[in-house]
């Protein structure tokens, strides 16, 4: 995958593919994309410092991070987004098949996109990467810093979001 920085020192794109896919955490990383405005890449950005000597972010590094992004979740992501989904639908004159496999491809540019975006969060908190062991403290700053990102936006939580949020908290640091 194309990058500016080099693949063995994309600690934050490493962890994120790690992460994501552990049972249940993609379905609600997506919920709180979906359902309450969340963008999943701030989610694990949250869980990734935790996991490492940046532990606790402070308001000012999470607002950083939301400002730094913002732009290109905006006018990139979410445009190649809604286009890659609409492709899901039976679309007048086109085959399902042609539709299918352009799906595919702008599938990955999103992917490519998401990556471009991790790259840019990953720089808010480098050099500071030296992993922990404490798994508890690492949990408890995963929960504190995904509070500060909910209550930057505005968020509140349902049933659902709590759950996903659970689910992201627990999963996180969860060797697989």
């Amino acid at each position: 995958m194309p990058s500016n920085i080099d693949s063995e020192d994309r600690l934050f794109w490493t962890f994120s593919l790690d992460v994501y896919t552990r049972p249940g955490i993609a379905d609600a990383c997506l919920n709180l994309q979906d359902q309450y405005g969340c963008d999943v890449n701030m989610v694990l950005f949250c869980c990734w410092a935790a996991s490492t000597a940046a532990g606790r972010l402070d308001d000012q590094i999470i607002v950083a991070a939301v400002a730094s992004v913002e732009e290109w979740q905006t006018e990139v992501i979410k445009p190649v987004r809604s286009v890659r989904r609409r492709l899901e639908a039976e679309l007048t004159h086109v085959e399902h098949e042609t539709a299918a496999q352009l799906r595919v491809e702008i599938g990955a540019a999103e992917l490519h996109a998401e990556s471009v975006e991790q790259d840019i969060l990953e720089k808010l908190i480098a050099p500071e990467r030296a992993g922990r062991s404490n798994s508890g403290a690492q949990l408890e700053d995963a929960e504190y810093n995904l509070q500060r990102y909910l209550k930057l936006l505005g968020v509140e939580l349902k049933d659902d979001g709590l759950e996903s949020l659970s689910t992201i908290v627990a999963g996180f640091c969860t060797k697989q």
